[in-house]
């Protein structure tokens, strides 16, 4: 049952199609000009076509959040040592210094070690975070057939090269997609543009190059709607839509002379989280199809004022709405971080091996800030007045430590209730275990019920499987995740 890796390598030689010859793909073999698709395993597989045995070692990836409500389950790797002569078949020396990479698994069906194949021969892989056996939809087993699992997807680079075998470093699939567009300001500078996500108050859009006509010109913050209705301009405070003018999608001109700030309200577009995630994976973005079945309702109010990488947006604003989300083959999935994903899995004794129990380390309290922005008239004139805003939670342990969270809301209601959930998930027990890597494949979020007599009384246990790491070289899935331990 071993680990089936595919390997996109660049080769020496480019080959290009003439009078005389015409490069065709099969299930050995992809000719792309130069590159070569090379299939190893640990072990050496044969089904519609065979994967040579030349995985040394493989440090176990693992998906893992980085926080305890939620937010991006992230794939991590280790690394893997390739036999020298992987690359000598390949017609490829020195090994290459990074070449793209997808990982197998393939387990034994009913009928034995089988791969599932088309009429073509060709290997159907699931793609994504595997499943419980069951059949690819579409497939058949044949008498070459079987289950085949894509795992994961990244990029393999050089790290070591000796006479043992050549080591490369597995990283996972590359998102560079940034939060926020850019453009050029009234300075000449490039500047990113502030995105509203729900509703914003007072806030201060960015300058543009004025109009031809000497209008003032600035971005709109995405946000939507009709003027004076679901949007408004001020200037210090004072409703100035009637000097305002909407010329495009997310720009709008001033006409008069301003007296002070500039500053805009309204509700920008996404106004949900499950919105705020069907814009990010869109085509000019991660350009992911979005799974968002077992998502719950959130919505932030939140002005994005700051440059930073998108996935790491969407890792901070889904673990305070106490959701994860995971990215499998070319699905992004949401899901909430109470509910059940897949199939509850109810273990026996037999089924896991000898597991612990983790209690957290004691927290006094979790807090947040941020800042509001409203109009005020005072002795020295109308202004746009900040008020700093200040909200914390405590937990039953003064002595523990004090916790700081993102904040992506604006009333004190709604930031409480965060904040009591997130500590939830902060102080909750976290129960670890394993499994053999054969037919279950966790996936991010199962619920998984069990009844542990592991240290001589039982234990009955409910968790969220939220870390999963796949052991090949040991043939173990090791999972963790919080929940009642009782």
């Amino acid at each position: 049952m071993p680990a089936l890796i595919e390997m996109t390598m660049f080769g020496w030689e480019v080959w290009y199609d003439d009078g005389w010859n015409v490069w065709l793909d099969d299930g050995y073999n992809v000719w792309v000009d130069n590159k070569i698709t090379v299939d190893v395993s640990q072990g050496g597989y044969r089904g519609a076509r065979f994967w040579e045995p030349k995985v040394l070692a493989f440090t176990p990836p693992r998906y893992q959040l980085e926080h305890y409500s939620g937010g991006y389950c992230k794939l991590g790797f280790g690394d893997i040592t390739l036999a020298l002569d992987t690359f000598d078949e390949a017609g490829i020396w020195p090994p290459p210094e990074n070449c793209e990479c997808t990982v197998h698994y393939t387990m034994a069906s009913a009928a034995g070690e089988q791969f599932i194949t088309t009429s073509t021969g060709v290997c159907i892989m699931a793609s994504g975070v595997p499943i419980s056996v069951s059949e690819p939809t579409g497939a058949s087993a044949t008498s070459e057939g079987g289950f085949v699992w894509e795992l994961f997807r990244g990029t393999l680079h050089r790290q070591k090269l000796s006479r043992d075998g050549v080591v490369y470093q597995f990283y996972e699939r590359a998102f560079d997609t940034m939060l926020l567009t850019e453009a050029t300001d009234y300075d000449g500078n490039t500047v990113p543009l502030p995105v509203a996500f729900g509703a914003v108050a007072h806030q201060q859009p960015v300058r543009l190059a004025d109009a031809g006509g000497g209008n003032q010109r600035y971005s709109a913050g995405g946000l939507t709607g009709t003027k004076h209705t679901d949007w408004h301009v001020y200037d210090d405070g004072v409703d100035v839509c009637s000097s305002a003018t909407a010329i495009s999608a997310n720009v709008f001109e001033y006409t008069v002379a301003p007296v002070g700030e500039i500053t805009i309200s309204g509700i920008g577009t996404p106004t949900t989280l499950i919105e705020t995630f069907s814009w990010a994976c869109g085509a000019a973005y991660l350009n992911l199809s979005l799974n968002s079945d077992l998502a719950g309702v959130y919505v932030p109010a939140h002005w994005a004022s700051s440059q930073e990488v998108m996935v790491s947006f969407l890792d901070r604003i889904a673990a305070n709405a106490r959701h994860l989300w995971y990215v499998s083959g070319e699905t992004l999935y949401l899901v909430a971080m109470d509910e059940d994903n897949g199939t509850d899995l109810v273990w026996t004794e037999d089924d896991f091996r000898p597991s612990t129990v983790t209690y957290a380390a004691p927290t006094a309290l979790v807090k947040t800030t941020w800042t509001d922005r409203t109009a005020v008239e005072e002795t020295i004139g109308k202004y746009i007045k900040e008020i700093p805003q200040e909200v914390s939670v405590a937990a039953s342990h003064p002595y523990g430590s004090e916790e700081s969270v993102d904040c992506f809301q604006s009333t004190i209601a709604a930031v409480t209730t965060t904040l009591t959930d997130i500590l939830a998930y902060r102080v909750a027990p976290r129960w670890e275990t394993a499994i053999p890597l054969e037919e279950v494949f966790p996936l991010p979020g199962q619920k998984i019920t069990a009844i542990d007599e592991s240290m001589g009384q039982a234990i009955n246990i409910v968790i969220h499987a939220r870390d999963i790491e796949y052991d090949f070289d040991n043939a173990e899935i090791r999972i963790s995740g919080e929940g009642t331990v009782s």
